[in-house]
């Protein structure tokens, strides 16, 4: 018993009790470091697939500015369909007055043309 408590006393054990503690912490930090890294990573990932082609926002644009609104859902639906977007996320084109114009999602093609609640902010 005496043998026990003589080691946790020595300096050898002090000794290697304080590298552990700083091997430790140096794998702590060095973790968090790269956790972070990789998380702005996963971020700027996510980003780049979301972002919608500029031709397809000309395009979606100029079939808000036609003034036959059949005509112009049928662009924005062939627009929203020729994106690359569309399996990762659902698009949806709202017009100035709050109307829906075009949706991505096959599922909520009848809901197009109903009046959608904009948040203006």
């Amino acid at each position: 018993m005496n043998k026990k408590i003589r080691f946790f006393h020595s300096i050898h054990f002090k000794i290697a009790l304080v590298f552990i503690l700083v091997v430790v912490v140096t794998v702590e930090v060095i973790g968090a470091y790269f956790v972070k890294q990789l998380e702005q990573q996963n971020i700027d990932s996510f980003k780049s697939q979301i972002t919608i082609e500029t031709y397809v926002e000309d395009k979606v644009i100029n079939a808000l500015e036609e003034s036959n609104t059949t005509k112009a859902d049928r662009q924005i639906r062939n627009a929203l369909n020729e994106s690359s977007i569309v399996n990762s996320a659902d698009i949806q084109v709202v017009d100035a007055k709050g109307v829906l114009r075009g949706d991505s999602n096959v599922n909520s093609q009848t809901v197009i043309g109903q009046k959608k609640w904009v948040h203006s902010g």
